[in-house]
Parts: C-alpha cells; structure tokens; sequence
C-alpha cells in the first residue's frame, strides 16, 4: 500500500493550502518527512505548516520543529487555538 507522504505531498504541490496542520504522533511516521518535503519544494517552502504533537514525545517533536515549521501545539490541544493559529497564518 502506499505511504501517506506518498499520497499527500504531490497534492501539496499541486494545490497547497493556506497553511498545512501536521499530526506528528508516532502513528505517523512520514509525517516529518512530510513537513522537510514542503520546505524544500520551491513550490511550497513559504506554506506555514503547524504542527500537532503529544507532548511526552520530545524526539518527534525536536524533528518536526527542525523542518522548519512555524508554530507547534501539544496534545491535548485548545481547538480554539489551533484555529487561532491557523487564522494567523492565513492571512
């Protein structure tokens, strides 16, 4: 089967949203690699990506802000500021 970076990065590249929200738990895997893909891609490195995480998993979360990423909440998160946040970086 394919991998979800597989699946998701050439939609990226094709119709990038405003700003990219990345569960990067450890059920997701390529979700890091992910994020390193849309900063390295002339055609998305200015998308503003926020990352979500849980906040026992400290490697996972060093990894993800080392992409590049504008913004990090922990899980459990207010959903309220995750749509701060993504307002934020809209605009």
């Amino acid at each position: 089967s394919a991998s979800p970076l597989s699946v998701v990065a050439p939609s990226i590249r094709s119709a990038p949203p405003a700003v990219l929200v990345v569960d990067i738990d450890a059920a997701h895997p390529d979700a890091v690699e992910l994020c390193r893909q849309a900063k390295r891609d002339s055609t998305t490195r200015l998308l503003p990506i926020v990352l979500l995480s849980d906040d026992r998993q400290r490697e996972q979360r060093l990894a993800g802000i080392e992409t590049g990423a504008e913004a990090l909440i922990t899980k459990p998160f207010d959903p309220e500021e995750l749509l701060a946040r993504v307002r934020t970086f809209s605009r």
